[in-house]
């Protein structure tokens, strides 16, 4: 039997907020992608282009970067765009060390790490491996998300969001155990794979469900 009691808490959207100057100071980064800034429209829209020339859309809201701070940055100019195992996605100015908390809505580095993984994954072990790796990056966005939500939200929303985040794992759980009792009956090692998917999406769904509290 492999059944998994698993928990779930997630929102996000593209979003920057500064959280540090690093200087010279060097962290762990995985999947780390190169881009260059291009420009942004106000309101709310970043554009940078990858190293093949590629143009990368992101939003942005005043409630996590203001005018004034974007508007310092140069065409041209270098950011890294990386998952860090402290904060999550995030994205460094090069010039002066800033990291910004980033999540992209669409073309997300999330998804980039799973699709690149899934490409060298070899045994039903490795693949299942690189959704519980996503999995794993979907709750940390979720948890640091969360945690801005209610820092600014009253008792009345932050309530409701407690039970509705209840009634979430309650139906995750339920599902994943019926998946999991299927997969028993069925057999085969490609349901292992599945589950392992399928607890992936539940934590992107749960994701895109509350984008709509940072709009």
């Amino acid at each position: 039997m492999f059944r998994r009691i698993i928990s779930c808490l997630v929102l996000s959207l593209t979003i920057f907020t500064p959280l540090s100057s690093m200087g010279s100071e060097t962290q762990a980064h995985e999947n780390a992608v190169t881009l260059r800034f291009k420009a942004f429209h106000d309101p709310g829209y970043l554009y940078f282009s990858d190293k093949e020339g590629k143009e990368v859309e992101a939003g942005f809201f005043y409630r996590f970067i203001t005018f004034e701070m974007v508007d310092t940055w140069e065409a041209g100019e270098e950011f890294l765009l990386f998952i860090n195992p402290d904060i999550g996605v995030g994205i460094k100015r090069i010039v002066d060390g800033t990291i910004y908390k980033a999540i992209f809505a669409s073309d997300n580095p999330i998804d980039r790490a799973e699709a690149s993984c899934l490409s060298k994954a070899i045994s039903t072990l490795d693949i299942s491996g690189c959704y519980y790796e996503s999995r794993s990056h979907w709750l940390r966005e979720i948890d640091f998300l969360m945690n801005e939500l209610r820092k600014s939200s009253s008792e009345s929303l932050v309530s409701e969001l407690s039970a509705a985040e209840q009634s979430w794992q309650g139906y995750e759980t339920d599902l994943m155990n019926s998946f999991y009792i299927h997969a028993e009956e069925q057999g085969g090692s490609i349901k292992k794979i599945q589950a392992a998917a399928l607890q992936s999406e539940l934590m992107k769904s749960r994701y895109k469900q509350l984008l709509s509290f940072f709009e």
